[in-house]
């Protein structure tokens, strides 16, 4: 079977780009991913045909297998910035470390996911991550909060005991609603801790506040 590019004519809803070293799973993910606001518009096998698609068509989530060298691709990450990729990327992997999961963070990704995912886990994650939040495995959430706690006294040092809640459920993935629900706070409460959280560890996303507080318990694990 050819490792050409595929690609599909313009569409609405969020556009992917699957990048994959397996044609069995670029051909397969197209009727797993049942959804009428999901559209492949374009697969293939290597990072240099990745990066000529993206900067030549409209992408808003790249699904791309960390099995094509995890450093590489978030190369590519970097890379896509230059020919005007204004998208995401939602790194898959058989198996992740902590310490990769971290790396793949500080790079720019905004999902990592298990390939053993079921096809409604794969779906909610590229639409979170199309809405620029961050997504990650629920395996890699647990291992992550555990190590967190492990450490507590040095990552929540200097914090309100909100914003240690909020920061708790922002390391489980929960969006601002979902936290406010668990939290029986309002919507507002969430985003002011939020802004708290982000002005005392100095960092402007979600994604990079994880990574800043797992970074003060895990920094050994890189």
């Amino acid at each position: 079977m050819s490792n050409a590019p595929k690609r599909m004519s313009a569409c609405s809803g969020i556009r992917i780009l699957v990048v994959h070293g397996q044609a069995m799973m670029r051909e397969t993910l197209g009727p797993l991913l049942r959804d009428r606001d999901l559209q492949i518009v374009g697969s293939c096998a290597s990072l240099e045909e990745a990066s000529k698609i993206l900067a030549q068509e409209p992408v808003d989530v790249v699904l791309i297998d960390s099995d094509l060298g995890l450093e590489r691709v978030l190369d590519l990450l970097t890379q896509a910035k230059t020919v005007g990729f204004e998208g995401h990327f939602l790194i898959t992997a058989v198996r992740m470390g902590i310490g990769t999961v971290l790396h793949a963070l500080e790079r720019g990704a905004l999902g990592v996911l298990m390939q053993h995912n079921a096809p409604s886990e794969v779906v909610t994650a590229i639409h979170r991550v199309a809405k620029g939040e961050l997504w990650l495995d629920s395996e890699a959430v647990k291992r992550m909060t555990a190590a967190v706690s492990s450490g507590e006294h040095r990552v929540w040092q200097g914090f309100s005991l909100r914003e240690c809640a909020v920061l708790k459920a922002v390391l489980e993935g929960l969006t601002n609603h979902e936290i406010a629900l668990k939290l029986h706070i309002s919507r507002s409460s969430v985003k002011y801790a939020l802004t708290k959280l982000f002005a005392k560890t100095g960092v402007r996303t979600r994604a990079q506040l994880v990574r800043t507080a797992l970074d003060r318990r895990a920094h050994h694990w890189l």
